[in-house]
């Protein structure tokens, strides 16, 4: 069995000092305005991207810690400055690296992207290999990937309309290899994804969501730029 793991998951730790509990990333429902709680999982994914950044990867004082549960919140709702959803939320890819962009530079910092649109299953697009391609590449260089799912299909586990961010991948396939695809509608089993949703960590079969969501989502890498 393959496995994709970033190094330092316990950098996704927030703390709320208050009640002595500890998160695994951030919970859109944090945010204190009702729409903002509707519509912010994009915004928070990209603040457990950042979050695990500022840890280590990020130059000079440009962004904190963001240890507790208050320093986090801060940078939910500098994220959703950036991260801005519409009606529809943040219902694409280019919103959310634009976004992204915007508040690196914000910050006095440089970041580069990645990203992989995945349509329904009656389009044209990218093999269940190539995601799996896309999303393990990123997390062997310590890069978390946002996940959008538009329509969960039959994973249960994987909401719709809905921002993650991975931090696993494994699959149980014999060589421990990806399998191809060469029929997109058929169930290629064996992909699940560990991920960040509700301040925990969850798992899903990325495998069944691929072969059964009927709308699609995207895959968004994003990565700091030494000076």
């Amino acid at each position: 069995m393959a496995y994709h793991y970033l190094k330092h998951p316990e950098y996704f730790r927030i703390t709320d000092k208050k009640h002595g509990i500890s998160y695994a990333g951030g919970d859109q429902k944090w945010y204190g305005r009702f729409f903002r709680r509707l519509a912010g999982c994009g915004p928070v994914a990209a603040a457990n991207i950042f979050k695990y950044f500022s840890a280590e990867k990020l130059t000079g004082d440009s962004v904190s810690g963001y240890y507790t549960l208050k320093e986090y919140r801060k940078l939910m709702n500098d994220l959703w400055d950036h991260v801005t959803p519409s009606s529809q939320g943040v219902n694409n890819t280019k919103i959310f690296y634009s976004g992204c962009m915007s508040y690196a530079e914000s910050k006095g910092f440089r970041i580069g992207y990645k990203y992989l649109d995945v349509s329904g299953i009656s389009e044209p697009r990218p093999s269940l290999k190539k995601i799996y391609e896309f999303i393990s590449v990123s997390l062997d260089k310590d890069l978390p990937t946002a996940f959008l799912s538009l329509d969960s299909g039959e994973e249960l586990r994987i909401d719709k309309w809905h921002w993650m961010t991975v931090i696993g991948l494994h699959d149980g396939t014999a060589g421990g290899s990806p399998p191809d695809d060469p029929d997109p509608k058929n169930t290629v089993a064996g992909i699940n994804i560990d991920f960040l949703d509700e301040g925990r960590i969850k798992h899903a079969d990325l495998s069944k969501w691929y072969s059964t969501t009927s709308s699609g989502g995207g895959f968004v890498s994003v990565s700091p730029v030494s000076k």
